[in-house]
């Protein structure tokens, strides 16, 4: 079954010192489904989908515990040789689409939707999120899901694509940041435009996705990682052209 060669893989990228050998969640099998049990209680899934619905939100609230020491943000993380991307924005920004029209494009992905920064090492580690994608981006032609790629199908507007299992050509598991670029739509021509560092700190800041618990140190580690990089606003209401635009910074 599909699922089980998933399962595993959702933790594959929390290696090294980002996390220890234990997890806080547990997965029983039942005839009547799967038992999903977390600190905060158990959850009953009846089928693979619901489960893994599930276990991917119960993933992403314990990495705030496990994962407070560094900062993190709605962001996607893509990759061109060897230097890290982060697209920035609000959820339903398109930042899933963006970074699968990215990866279509010769990119590497590494996140979707929340990126772990590690600012002493100035780069973004792995994840263990599938990305998400609608139906309305599985109609995207030409196809911008790579056609070798696991999917679970849990609703319209629930898709789940696995990049960080093989084919590994697909995913990076620790990444340099270059550039950071803040993503709006418009309906106006796509563009790109050099942001201050002020202006860069006002946009990414409100992204905080562990803000609350990492208040002390949390501005502080954002104007540090500011000055190192390069911060770009991206205007697009395409997204080829909008790809195009960031191969261009290169």
């Amino acid at each position: 079954m599909l699922l089980n060669n998933l399962i595993e893989s959702l933790f594959a990228p929390w290696n090294g010192d980002s996390i220890s050998s234990s997890y806080d969640i547990s997965i029983i099998s039942q005839e009547t489904g799967y038992i999903l049990k977390t600190k905060s209680g158990s959850k009953q899934c009846n089928n693979q989908y619901e489960l893994i619905s599930q276990l991917e939100f119960a993933i992403t609230l314990l990495s705030q515990n496990i994962l407070s020491k560094y900062i993190q943000i709605h962001a996607a993380c893509i990759e061109k040789n060897g230097h890290g991307i982060l697209l920035v924005g609000d959820h339903e920004s398109g930042k899933s689409t963006l970074a699968l029209t990215a990866i279509s494009s010769g990119f590497k992905a590494l996140t979707d939707d929340i990126a772990v920064l590690d600012i002493n090492k100035r780069c973004v580690i792995g994840f263990p999120r599938p990305f998400k994608a609608t139906e309305n981006t599985f109609n995207i032609k030409p196809n911008i899901i790579p056609e070798d790629c696991p999917v679970i199908t849990v609703s319209k507007n629930d898709h789940y694509i696995f990049f960080h299992i093989p084919p590994e050509k697909y995913y990076s598991e620790s990444t340099k940041i270059k550039y950071i670029i803040p993503i709006v739509r418009t309906e106006k021509s796509c563009g790109i435009r050099k942001l201050s560092e002020m202006e860069a700190i006002k946009r990414i800041i409100t992204q905080g996705f562990n803000f609350e618990k990492k208040r002390d140190t949390f501005v502080k580690d954002l104007v540090s990682l500011v000055k190192s990089v390069q911060t770009f606003e991206l205007f697009y209401n395409n997204n080829r052209e909008a790809i195009k635009k960031i191969k261009k910074l290169f």
